[in-house]
């Protein structure tokens, strides 16, 4: 759904690190402009974490970094691991 087709640039980034390319950004700055209520912020963070789960390569500490570097409120930051 949107989530995933949202984060599409951001995969290079969570396999090896880097520079966090802007399309990514943009991408999580719209993920937390739909997720305005409770419910959708924590489908929200469902949906990152099957994600994650489902993208080869993506260690546990990548998306944590991943979100220390958006500079954006994301709604899930405080989401637990996978």
């Amino acid at each position: 759904g949107q989530v995933s087709s949202n984060l599409v640039p951001c995969f290079d980034y969570v396999r090896s690190g880097g520079p966090v390319p802007p399309a990514c950004c943009n991408g999580i700055r719209t993920i937390n402009g739909l997720a305005k209520t409770t419910p959708d912020r924590q489908a929200a963070c469902n949906c990152l974490k099957s994600l994650a789960g489902s993208v080869s390569g993506v260690t546990l500490a990548m998306p944590n970094r991943f979100l220390e570097s958006v500079e954006s409120t994301s709604p899930t930051r405080s989401a637990p691991p996978p």
